[in-house]
């Protein structure tokens, strides 16, 4: 399966007032995947864009399983803006010029362990800061790359966006 391509034919059609254009990011596994197939099981259009390859198997698995929805894998880094910013544009596109659901769910644990400080090193060294571009920068961008941006009224009257920072 080609990067974006949909598994069971339906991704370029339009989104229906019912179905819904959900992106998942993080969606091949974990909590990620127990959303996009909680979205794929409601027959919504759904987006998965993860870094592993995996999504691939995961878009055709769910597909079959669902046939109601249309769900597609995009493979994204969600630390680089530029590969957010290009899956949400073809998702919009894709999904009829639509992007109702959202689900930044994509992030990676330490395991009790940073990464990001080595208190033991003899020399500092540059700090590893991987875990906070996916975890931190990863939503920020999830949450200005909706394309287009919709307009202001259009926000004010369906959206409720509550931030824990």
């Amino acid at each position: 399966m080609a990067v974006g391509e949909t598994t069971n034919g339906h991704g370029n059609s339009p989104t229906t007032a019912a179905q819904k254009s959900v992106i998942v990011t993080g969606g091949a596994s974990g909590i990620g995947l127990a959303m996009a197939s909680y979205f794929a099981a409601e027959g919504h259009n759904v987006a998965i864009l993860d870094v592993n390859s995996s999504g691939a198997q995961v878009a055709r698995d769910l597909a079959a399983a669902y046939p109601r929805s249309s769900v597609a894998f995009h493979q994204c880094d969600v630390s680089s803006w530029d590969d957010q910013a290009a899956a949400f544009k073809t998702v919009y596109e894709r999904h009829g010029g639509r992007l109702d659901v959202v689900m930044a769910n994509a992030g990676v644990s330490e395991q009790g362990v940073t990464t990001v400080v080595n208190l033991l090193e003899d020399e500092p060294s540059e700090p590893r800061l991987k875990s906070v571009q996916i975890n931190l920068f990863g939503v920020v961008y999830c949450e200005r790359a909706p394309y287009p941006l919709p307009p202001r009224e259009a926000l004010e009257e369906r959206t409720s966006c509550h931030n824990s920072m």
